[in-house]
Formats: structure tokens, C-alpha cells, sequence
């Protein structure tokens, strides 16, 4: 019997709001681009409602579009999980947290026209 695995699907899908303006800075001897950020998503209703935060990664384009955003844009980013690892520098524990890395990122606008009632004319039937 052929020894059968189950896939491993590591993508991400989130939509929330950036935390703060996004830095893009540029890195290596090619001067590759890239951009920490992070956003708040939340969870939950009413009382029950909670905001979580997600450290994320951007690299070339990527980077360059998400640094012409502001603190508080709203976005869908798309992009896998991926598990930073660091020595704490007091205690030299090592620590770990989730992020992600972002392959697509999409600013949406708020669309403010359709929250106002369209001007009267002459021409409206009803």
C-alpha cells in the first residue's frame, strides 16, 4: 500500500486594518524592498468582541504598494503563515510568534457616494 500523506495547504486570507504607517525600507546589495507591518482584525460580537493583531512581512511590489497606505486603511491581504524565531536579549529565551508573510495585498476604498441620497431632478419619475 502506497504510503499516503496528507496535504499541507499554508495559505491566509485576512482583511482587517493597518496599525500603524507602513516603513518600507530597502535591504541586501540588490535593494530589495521590504515592509513590516501589521494589522488588526476583529473576532466576536458585542461583549464577546476582540481585536487581534498579526504581525506581517511584505517583500518587492508587494512592499511598495501596502507603503502607499496609511494607518487605519482598511485591506485584504493574501499570503501563507510563517513562525518568527527570536533570542530574547534580557533573558536569552528563545521566543516564537506567528506572522505572516504577504504575497498580494488589496487597499479597498470605501465607496462614500452610496451612503448619500442621489439629488432630486426635475427629470425623476417617483
Amino acid at each position: 500500500m502506497p504510503d499516503l500523506k496528507q496535504p499541507q495547504i499554508n495559505s491566509l486570507i485576512i482583511s482587517g486594518r493597518l496599525t500603524a504607517d507602513p516603513e518600507v525600507k530597502s535591504v541586501g546589495s540588490d535593494g530589495k524592498y521590504v515592509c513590516n507591518t501589521s494589522i488588526a482584525t476583529d473576532s466576536g460580537w458585542g461583549d464577546n468582541k476582540k481585536s487581534i493583531f498579526l504581525d506581517c512581512t511584505c517583500w518587492g511590489k508587494t512592499a511598495e504598494i501596502i507603503g502607499e497606505l496609511k494607518k487605519g486603511s482598511p485591506v485584504v491581504l493574501e499570503g501563507r503563515i510563517h513562525m518568527d524565531e527570536w533570542e530574547d536579549r534580557k533573558t536569552g529565551a528563545k521566543r516564537t510568534k506567528i506572522a505572516m508573510t504577504v504575497n498580494r495585498v488589496h487597499g479597498l476604498a470605501w465607496d462614500t457616494a452610496r451612503d448619500h441620497k442621489p439629488e432630486e431632478s426635475e427629470s425623476t419619475p417617483f
